[in-house]
């Protein structure tokens, strides 16, 4: 059920050598099989010279090296994309002429039993795979390979699976509540596509646990406050709790990161180096939060003294500016939510 990396590079090989000229676009489900196919390539030769541009498409890259994507290579130059599903619809690259398929995507499953959210590399739908199909030959005739034979496409679901039956239900609960639609159980049982009993049983369990509602399924006097925080309850309580004792601002740092993403990137070629300064930005705290909250004040800090040293400051840290703004205008939200509850 993985995806042969190596099929991928003996199939791009082949494009290069035997088909006209255009860009390669590749789907993979994640970080790890992009920074292994780039690996593959690299290794040979033939990809290291300066006819082939090569570039990793992912979240957890520079945004400075993506927006290459974009740019029409030279005449002699073919451009490799190696992509997740955000090249599916969220970008258009106009001069892609072949599509590899990996046939996988990451999904966000909610276990229920274990009270976690995984992600996990499931098949694509019928859906997904002819939106692949649909970015080769945007402007020009070109060809699509799905790595995946006439059975197993006969069996792609026709679409993902509904975002509401592989997440978590709390935030919505407090949503039901607080616009007055009735039981909870109730509502979501009305919905085209209901969770399963046990999500929504779950999810009532944990507001109780949380405070947020009490035996009656009411909301309580925390809960009024967490529905009205544009963040999922535990992160709210987090956030109250942080005004309540006096130390708001790291755990409104904290809940940016958590509501959204951390400002970390990571170069291919530079992962030990990223995870050194990554170290050194932790101050033996041994603590992801505490390292995210420690890279956000050096950043305050080297945008007081300037663009440049902004510049300097992500670029020596691995940080990337765009997720730290984001950060930044989060945070200003949260508190104004803060302020309008009366904390």
């Amino acid at each position: 059920d993985k995806v042969d990396l190596n099929l991928i590079a003996a199939l791009i090989r082949y494009i290069v050598l035997k088909e006209e000229d255009g860009a390669i676009l590749v789907f993979l489900p994640g970080w790890d099989n992009i920074s292994t196919l780039h690996d593959l390539l690299m290794s040979q030769v033939m990809f290291k010279s300066d006819k082939f541009l090569i570039i990793p498409l992912h979240s957890l890259m520079p945004t400075v090296n993506q927006t290459q994507v974009f740019k029409r290579t030279p005449p002699g130059v073919r451009k490799i994309v190696i992509a997740t599903n955000i090249a599916e619809t969220s970008i258009t690259i106009d001069d892609v002429v072949f599509v590899i398929d990996g046939g996988k995507i990451k999904e966000t499953h909610f276990d229920t039993q274990n009270n976690i959210s995984t992600m996990s590399a499931e098949w694509v739908s019928k859906a997904n795979a002819k939106q692949r199909r649909g970015r080769a030959g945007r402007v020009q005739p070109g060809h699509c390979y799905h790595l995946y034979n006439g059975l197993r496409a006969s069996l792609l679901d026709d679409y993902q699976l509904p975002e509401i039956l592989r997440t978590p239900l709390e935030e919505l609960c407090l949503q039901i509540k607080i616009l007055r639609l009735g039981g909870i159980a109730c509502f979501l049982s009305r919905l085209m596509d209901p969770p399963s009993d046990e999500a929504v049983s779950l999810s009532i369990k944990h507001l109780m646990e949380l405070n947020a509602l009490d035996k009656q399924e009411e909301l309580t006097p925390l809960g009024v406050h967490l529905a009205r925080l544009p963040v999922e309850p535990h992160i709210g309580k987090m956030i109250l709790f942080g005004a309540l004792f006096c130390c708001l601002d790291p755990v409104l740092t904290i809940a940016a990161s958590l509501s959204f993403k951390d400002p970390f990137v990571i170069p291919l070629g530079k992962e030990k180096i990223a995870d050194a300064r990554r170290k050194e930005l932790a101050k033996d705290t041994k603590s992801d939060h505490l390292t995210v909250v420690n890279a956000f004040e050096g950043w305050e800090e080297a945008r007081r003294r300037g663009f440049r040293h902004e510049k300097d400051y992500c670029w020596e840290y691995f940080l990337s500016s765009n997720t730290l703004q984001m950060l930044h205008n989060m945070k200003g939200q949260f508190a104004k939510h803060l302020l309008g509850a009366g904390f």
